[in-house]
């Protein structure tokens, strides 16, 4: 039998505190995550991929011998190989895809949504670069809306989703919609939601079910007058 008094107790009054205790610990914790993807994606793309492309190339160079039996080896090892990196390829992708730090939230948003394309995903995208977007905040953007859209989409929950990416001199507002007939954010949604909130961003989300759901991300710039960027539209907190 479990003995209650093992466990501590709060009161109403100290509710908020535990509360922002708990979701400064979940930023941390998918802040560390992150590191480690990031980790794991660089090793694979600049070590794993490009060694195992190497020697594909020098396996390649060995079929002109005239070894008959060593060109039949080199025939089913090679493409092995090309699968071996392939699959690698799109490990890394996964884990953080090389447009996010090479070139932005922008183009890293533009591929997935091609790539989802090319999958038979019907999600429409519009924006443009956005500088100086610090990396931590453009990652969050970017798995927001893999988990608003993108994911939602490709699990069957929508057959349309939209992706709106816009910069003002006063911040950077991402809006996602789909027509899901969810009736509430999913556990992954609500962790990148509290994992943005941490890193100053604003949230506000309409949840309709059987008609579909907006979620507007808002990053102000640190040096910002206005906390309300122009141009986003906002919609209000609804309940699910």
């Amino acid at each position: 039998m479990v003995n209650s008094s093992n466990f501590s107790t709060f009161s109403a009054a100290e509710a908020p505190q535990v509360i922002a205790h708990l979701k400064t610990l979940y930023h941390l914790a998918v802040s560390e995550r992150e590191a480690e993807r990031q980790q794991v994606a660089v090793y694979l793309n600049d070590t794993a991929v490009q060694t195992l492309s190497a020697l594909h190339i020098h396996f390649a160079r060995l079929g002109i011998t005239s070894d008959g039996q060593l060109r039949r080896e080199l025939d089913l090892a090679l493409p092995l190989l090309a699968d071996m990196i392939t699959g690698l390829t799109q490990l890394a992708r996964a884990l953080r895809p090389l447009e996010l730090d090479s070139f932005g939230l922008h183009e890293a948003l533009q591929m997935a949504v091609e790539s989802g394309s090319q999958a038979g995903l019907a999600v429409r995208y519009e924006g443009h670069s956005v500088p100086n977007l610090p990396s931590v905040v453009a990652t969050a953007l970017y798995r927001l809306a893999l988990a608003a859209v993108l994911s939602r989409h490709s699990d069957s929950q929508s057959s349309e989703g939209r992706l709106q990416l816009h910069a003002t001199p006063d911040g950077v507002c991402l809006i996602m919609q789909n027509n899901g007939a969810a009736s509430g954010p999913t556990p992954e949604i609500w962790g990148q939601i509290i994992h943005f909130e941490q890193l100053n961003g604003r949230i506000t989300h309409h949840f309709n079910p059987g008609i579909g759901t907006t979620i507007t991300a808002v990053w102000p710039w640190p040096d910002a007058a206005s906390q309300n960027p122009p141009g986003c539209n906002p919609v209000q907190n609804e309940p699910g």
